[in-house]
């Protein structure tokens, strides 16, 4: 009687933990990030000399820009568009083989192709285009 008392308790305990640990794990998956409206942009620069920086060295531009809110400036190459999402593409410049790629935090106030702009968004890295999530449109 003892022995199931105990084996009762132990799986009583998992599961509780179980429980807690998924309550956890979902509330920090669907964990609101903050926008980027408010915060201040750690480097302001061009599109052209991001993209350059990257291109040339990506070692040494990750250490400047990686995680960093980045304020750009730019011309808009393209405007992609769906029901809940947007990218904006920047030039970095003639001969360049990519630009920078900022996927929007909404849809309201895109700019359009050919605009000049100021975008600030996070930058997550380097691919052939330089990166930035949560982006918004601060151009006035």
């Amino acid at each position: 009687m003892k022995r199931k008392k105990a084996i009762f308790s132990v799986v009583a305990i998992l599961c509780a933990i179980g429980i807690a640990g998924g309550i956890w794990g979902w509330m920090a998956y669907h964990k609101a990030r903050p926008t980027l409206d408010s915060v201040k942009a750690d480097v302001q620069i061009n599109a052209a000399k991001l993209y350059n920086d990257f291109s040339t060295n990506e070692q040494n531009a990750d250490k400047l820009y990686l995680n960093k809110v980045v304020e750009v400036s730019g011309v808009v190459a393209s405007v992609q568009q769906d029901s809940s999402s947007a990218s904006v593409q920047l030039t970095a410049g003639d001969g360049a083989m990519g630009g920078i790629n900022c996927d929007m935090r909404s849809t309201e106030n895109l700019p359009k192709k050919g605009d000049s702009v100021h975008i600030k968004g996070r930058c997550t890295g380097y691919l052939m285009d330089v990166s930035l999530v949560d982006a918004v449109n601060i151009s006035k």
